[in-house]
């Protein structure tokens, strides 16, 4: 009877160190990098994520942390971390790429932020996207972070990255696009990006 025990005990415990979610940061992407741009008439920060398993992702969220160099009013250096507000919601299951969207409004910490402070701050963006696994029940948690290096401002937009087969209705992902960005005709409310392009 004891031999019984410790032989399930043994399994379930190599059963959970092989079904632990351990490799969803291989299968969680995000896009290579971000853009600030006009979202729906409002200058803002985005970039996309993307679920690459057929397993769903059960109540999954993301945050975004903005860390830059900072002082005090006594000259004492710091690195200060602010949330960023992601107002678009979070679809319920990542079956087509999502574009997370941060708008640049005076109440963003981003508002009014040129590349130079960019640069001197050394200031990142970190997104944490976290769910849970539908095939092992498990949370993780799957982080990116973009840098000036990592961004593209002005009137950029990325390509659509999915479509609807004309035949059969269904959902077409093409993932050659996830990455593409590409240049938009207009130029409307770009000055709100408060960024010099000349700087870049």
């Amino acid at each position: 009877m004891v031999g019984i025990i410790w032989e399930s005990t043994i399994f379930g415990l190599i059963f959970t160190k092989f079904a632990r979610p351990t490799n969803r940061s291989e299968t969680i992407i995000y896009s290579d990098k971000a853009i600030m741009s006009v979202w729906d008439g409002v200058a803002s920060l985005q970039f996309r994520i993307f679920n690459l398993r057929k397993h769903q992702v059960v109540d999954p969220h993301i945050s975004l942390i903005l860390t830059h160099e900072a002082k005090t009013i006594e000259g004492y250096k710091y690195m200060k971390f602010e949330k960023l507000e992601v107002p678009n919601l979070t679809p319920p299951f990542l079956a087509v790429p999502w574009t997370v969207v941060h708008p640049l409004s005076e109440g963003s910490p981003l508002h009014n932020k040129t590349v130079q402070w960019w640069r001197e701050t050394r200031a990142e963006v970190i997104a944490i996207f976290m769910g849970i696994d539908s095939e092992t029940n498990g949370t993780f948690q799957v982080r990116k972070s973009y840098t000036l290096e990592e961004l593209k401002i002005g009137s950029f937009r990325f390509q659509d990255a999915f479509h609807r087969n004309s035949k059969t209705g269904a959902v077409v992902i093409d993932l050659v696009k996830f990455n593409d960005i590409e240049e938009t005709m207009s130029m409307q409310r770009i000055d709100e990006l408060s960024v010099s392009l000349d700087d870049l």
